[in-house]
């Protein structure tokens, strides 16, 4: 299901219900020249959306070779860098972005410092990735599927 909310002239809010029936909700702002612009915007999107409620993406799973979950320990850090790890942490859970768990794998956290100063917060999964079995049919190259729709309607 899929709602439109007008929240400024110059911002669109799209929230919607996935599977799951968890609420999702994505603010795009965009520049119109006019309002007249934005209602035209906002029509196509009420009438486009809807369609893909009915669309469902691939669904896959990692497929893991026998043994017991991997549990790595956590990597001692030095006070700065905890904070900095804590922050993103907060900022993640209250986005919903993640949600506390009890599963027997854990990976260590790893920050990365971009070009710009900030860290990007990253898993190191590389443990996980040696103990799954690789996909014999990977996602089409997108050059394929594109290929495909030539000149279809």
């Amino acid at each position: 299901m899929f709602t439109l909310t007008d929240t400024s002239p110059m911002t669109l809010t799209l929230i919607y219900v996935v599977k799951d029936m968890t609420l999702r909700v994505i603010t795009a702002g965009f520049t119109t020249s006019n309002s007249e612009e934005a209602q035209r915007v906002q029509a196509f999107l009420a009438a486009e959306l809807p369609k893909f409620e009915r669309v469902q993406g691939p669904s896959d799973q990692v497929r893991l070779k026998p043994g017991p979950p991997i549990k790595q320990r956590y990597w001692p850090r030095n006070p700065a860098t905890q904070a900095i790890i804590d922050q993103e942490f907060r900022k993640m859970e209250k986005g919903s972005v993640i949600k506390p768990s009890t599963s027997g794998w854990s990976s260590p956290i790893i920050l990365v410092k971009k070009k710009d100063g900030d860290y990007r917060f990253c898993i190191d999964f590389r443990k996980l990735n040696a103990a799954s079995d690789k996909n014999a049919y990977p996602l089409p190259h997108i050059s394929v599927a594109l290929d495909k729709l030539c000149g279809a309607r």
